[in-house]
Formats: structure tokens, sequence, C-alpha cells
């Protein structure tokens, strides 16, 4: 079996491949501008036009099973076309387009609400809700891919830059995730006490916007690997189990392994070396249940497995131990 080291170094090869298929479904997605201004008002309408399928991450969830698969060989043997196993992948695609959707639902309705309260254009607004597509067919900005806390930043962003108000847009000088090429536009708003002009207003949201998308791109990445990486270490365990190479002189447990550093969870840091049978679940201090780090299926809650960089192992206690 595999070693944490070995699966913490698969991690970081995988989520890098997920993260840029997440994105290039992102600047891939068809929308066009005219629609979305005619429905300015209709939020569901929006919501639909601009969700994520699961055919526009098609190459995001082949990475995940990329990294499942990965992992359970580095585990041992693994079957994919195990009917587990396929359930596994089918149910994770879904989560991850539920999840999606669910977040860009609460940021369009910040940006709309944001639009509104400056008196922005349909056009304007809609043009934040979608990005703009540039000579070479990318996608720049927009909030497709963005979840709810996320478009309150990019709304609050729009709001400060056109308040004129010198306080509130030096607010948005303390964003970390700011492009700060585009600050002494902002310094000079300030100083005049005038609103950013609607042609940088939009480059600086737009640039806000991508670096915003690449954090969340990142975050899904690094979640979605983790779990694939230990699920596949769970599946391969389980069939070792069941084709009788694991465990037919003794019992088979697994272990959580902790990474020690300080953004470990105070929770994930307690639990580490937790002794329980392969198909039981770890339980954290909180309560939560995972038959692996990152696993959601028994109802964790996602501030247990969200960036979560813990591991597990096998270990086969023999009979005559």
């Amino acid at each position: 079996m595999a070693t944490p080291r070995q699966f913490r170094i698969l991690m970081k090869t995988l989520d890098g491949a997920v993260a840029r298929a997440l994105l290039k479904a992102v600047r891939e997605k068809k929308v066009v501008i005219k629609d979305v201004i005619e429905h300015i008002d209709d939020e569901q309408w929006i919501a639909e036009a601009i969700s994520l399928s699961e055919a526009d991450i098609t190459g995001a969830t082949e990475e995940v099973r990329d990294a499942l698969k990965k992992a359970g060989k580095l585990a041992g043997k693994i079957n994919m076309a195990d009917p587990e196993v396929l359930s596994w992948l089918a149910a994770e695609s879904s989560a991850l387009v539920t999840a999606i959707s669910e977040g860009q639902r609460e940021a369009i309705r910040e940006v709309i609400a944001a639009g509104n309260a400056i008196g922005q254009s349909p056009r304007q607004t809609a043009l934040t809700i979608v990005g703009r597509v540039n000579k070479a067919g990318v996608r720049e900005g927009g909030i497709v891919g963005l979840n709810g806390p996320q478009g309150r930043a990019v709304a609050n962003a729009i709001y400060a830059l056109r308040s004129g108000d010198p306080s509130q847009m030096r607010e948005y000088l303390k964003y970390t995730r700011r492009d700060k090429r585009f600050d002494g536009i902002v310094k000079a708003a300030m100083k005049a006490k005038k609103p950013v002009a609607q042609k940088d207003l939009h480059k600086i949201i737009s640039r806000y916007q991508a670096r915003l998308l690449k954090t969340r791109a990142d975050t899904i990445a690094r979640t979605e690997t983790l779990k694939a990486v230990n699920a596949g270490h769970q599946q391969a365990a389980q069939q070792a189990v069941e084709r009788g190479d694991l465990g037919s002189k003794g019992t088979v447990y697994k272990e959580w392994i902790a990474a020690h550093d300080r953004r470990t969870r105070d929770d994930h840091r307690r639990m580490d070396r937790q002794r329980v049978l392969l198909n039981e679940p770890f339980i954290s201090p909180d309560g939560d249940r995972m038959m692996y780090p990152g696993d959601t299926s028994l109802g964790a809650d996602p501030g247990a497995t969200i960036n979560c960089r813990c591991g597990m192992s096998t270990v086969t206690v023999y009979d005559d131990q």
C-alpha cells in the first residue's frame, strides 16, 4: 500500500489538471449577451442560461476519474469498471454541478442588486454577469463558476468603485485578489472624489473576477482531487479484500493521516492516526462521519472537507499478532 507521502505527491500532480479543466469549461461556456440583457430581471432564467452542465465539465470529471484510477493503482489493483466505482464517479459529477449552480444563483442575485443600487444599465450588469469574449475567443470576467460570497465581493467592489466615496473606494484597495496595476486609476478617482469611469470599471472588475475564478477553481480542484485520491485508496482496499488479497488471515483497518502544518484543521489534527475498520467511517470530534478524508456521502459538513489535505492508509492486523 502507498505511503501518505506518495498520496500527497500524487495530489499535487493532479489537482492542477482539474483546475485547468474547470477554467476551460468557464471560458468556453456559450452565452448570448443580448438574451441576458432581455432577461436581466429574471434571476431564474439567467441562472439556467449560464449554469455549467455535466457536459460542460466533462474535462474536469475525467481528471477526477483519472485521480481515482491512479490513486487506486498506487494502493494496489483497482477495477475501474466496478459498479461501486462507476456509481461514485456519477454521484461526484452530479454533486459538483449542483454545488457550482447553487453558488452561482446567489452570486447572480448579489450582482443584479449591486447594479440596481448604482443605476447601472442592463447591458453593464449583464456584462458583469457573463463577461466579454475577446478577439481570441476567450471569456474575460463574468461570474460563471463563482460562488455566493465571491459574487458578493464583486458586487461590493462595483458599488465601492462607482460610489465616488473615497472611504468606500479605499475598502476596495484592501481586497487581496484585486489587480494592483489598476490601483492608480482608483486612487485618482478617490482624489477627485468621483466614481471610477465605466470603461475603467469593466477592466478592473474583469481582472478581479478572473482572479476570484482562479481561486474558486483551485479550491474545487484541491477538494475534488483529495476526495478522489482517498476514494481510490478506499475502493482499491475494498476490492482487494473481496478478492482475498487482503485480510484473509487478519483484519483490515484504515488510519487517518493528518497534514501537520498551520493550515490543518484542529479536528483533523486530533483525528491523526485514528484507526477504524475498513468499512466503517472515521468520526471527527464534531461528529462528522467520513469514509475517507474529503468524503461527503455521510453528510459531513463542507467545513470538514473543503481544502482538506489529509490522507489515509490501510493497515492489516494479522490474527497471530
